[in-house]
């Protein structure tokens, strides 16, 4: 059983502990052998007995339940230490994921039980089969006649009629509200926003903006008081802190770092700079927004963690994961394929995204060959490691900042067959990036200028209309 399918037993037993009377169809749907973790059954077939004594009351008031009366019953009954103590019980009480997803966090324990069960009923029909000489016909429909039996109990998802998606779909668009607008109208003109169970990917070489555009993202979505997750993998939560502080303050870092030193600076450039970055603070500071800076995450981490913040969070409207390469797989391979643990992480990530009903924005790299051609402009066969991100994502969005490259005239180049390299220095504050929306699955696609201003940590749409009428003159 993975760490994932642990998470998920965590999740439901925690449920019924925060949440006894919303919870009863845990106890009217599982049972104990449905749970893996040895400390789960104990602390299950507590609560079961707990419940059983309730119903027999015949009683017409909520369930109610507390950690007490769970740990005086199995203190009782000699299981407290099998159960794990009071330690576990708190734990299984943290993990509780609310009742959103109850039913298919159920319905995935139930199903996990019968691959149990077929796996040992394989191995019992192989030992009849190696000590028996049985008739193939007769030992076949002995398999059969028993998978049979054990499939019929798959707990599965309904199918639902066409007219039913219909009107879905259209309180989908009558209803708008449910896509999340980045705050830069081209950009959201063309993709109508990230929307609902999308898996967005924005990749890019290191170095050229990404990281910065998506902090540009979650702020514009956190100011319209949706609720933003950031996974940082690679920067810590200080860092993020910096980014957008100096983004809402239009600070620099050296600016923020002079405002904060104990000195007595009383210039005029010092004092204004304080007053910007303390407005900034309190800007920010009543966000809802959410960093967790781990690092070296499990994949299975991360999908417990959304699921929990989203159960914490109802109008959590954003996941965002900087970046999809530092993900570590729940299991490596021994055959080192690392393009397939790529692609277990993308199909779970896109899972996320549709359990939650909320978009995920995962940052990923470009690979090298963007570098060594004369034309920089990524393609989607650039994502590095795994075609499955972009046969996953339902958008891509390729970043490419032109002063990014050396671009040397011929006539200073040794080689002709060299080609522009990352440059050293740069030129100006103010960058051109061209956003390449690569991949729209329901929509269009395009391209969409910015102007990054990295001192600052701030991205906007130039006015090119203005910037025509100044060019006409």
């Amino acid at each position: 059983m993975s760490n994932e399918d642990f998470s998920i037993e965590n999740a439901v037993l925690g449920n019924v502990l925060s949440f006894p009377n919303e919870s009863r169809v845990v106890m009217e749907s599982l049972s104990e052998d449905d749970f893996l973790n040895p400390k789960n059954k104990v602390v299950f077939r507590a609560l079961k007995e707990i419940y059983d004594a309730f119903v027999k009351e015949a009683s017409h008031r909520p369930f109610d339940l507390d950690i007490a009366t769970v740990i005086d019953h199995l203190a009782k009954s000699k299981e407290k230490s099998k159960a794990g103590g009071e330690s576990h019980i708190e734990y299984l009480q943290a993990a509780a994921i609310g009742n959103t997803n109850l039913d298919s966090y159920i319905r995935k324990i139930k199903n996990a039980t019968l691959v149990r069960k077929c796996i040992v009923t394989f191995d019992t029909f192989k030992n009849i089969y190696n000590e028996k000489a049985l008739d193939f016909s007769v030992f076949l429909g002995q398999v059969e006649q028993q998978i049979v039996s054990i499939t019929r109990q798959r707990e599965v998802t309904e199918f639902s009629k066409i007219s039913d998606a219909l009107e879905q779909m259209a309180v989908d668009f009558k209803n708008p509200t449910n896509n999340v607008y980045t705050g830069f109208d081209e950009f959201d003109r063309i993709t109508e926003g990230f929307q609902p169970g999308y898996l967005c990917i924005l990749a890019a070489r290191p170095s050229v903006g990404k990281t910065a555009i998506a902090i540009n993202f979650a702020l514009n979505v956190a100011l319209k008081n949706r609720a933003v997750g950031i996974f940082s993998l690679e920067m810590d939560k200080k860092q993020i802190a910096m980014r957008m502080l100096q983004n809402r303050s239009m600070v620099d870092g050296k600016g923020i770092h002079q405002v904060f030193e104990e000195k007595n600076d009383k210039s005029e450039e010092v004092l204004s700079n304080k007053t910007a970055v303390y407005k900034g603070i309190d800007r920010l500071k009543n966000l809802p927004i959410f960093i967790d800076d781990s690092p070296g995450q499990k994949l299975s981490d991360i999908l417990a963690k959304s699921r929990k913040l989203k159960a914490a969070c109802p109008n959590l409207s954003l996941i965002v994961i900087d970046y999809i390469g530092l993900i570590v797989p729940d299991v490596t391979r021994k055959d080192g394929n690392r393009q397939q643990e790529v692609a277990q992480i993308s199909a779970s990530l896109k899972g996320l995204a549709k359990e939650l009903a909320i978009p995920v924005l995962a940052l990923s790299q470009l690979s090298r060959g963007v570098d060594q051609r004369k034309n920089h402009s990524p393609e989607l066969w650039d994502l590095r490691e795994s075609g499955a991100i972009e046969q996953d994502a339902d958008q891509v969005f390729l970043l490419y900042r032109p002063d990014y490259y050396r671009n040397d005239d011929d006539s200073k180049k040794k080689d002709e067959t060299e080609v522009p390299s990352p440059a050293d220095t740069e030129v100006s504050p103010i960058s051109k990036v061209i956003l390449n929306i690569a991949k729209n699955r329901n929509g269009r696609t395009g391209i969409v200028e910015f102007e990054f201003d990295k001192p600052h940590c701030h991205f906007e749409i130039p006015d090119l209309s203005m910037e025509d009428i100044l060019n006409d003159n």
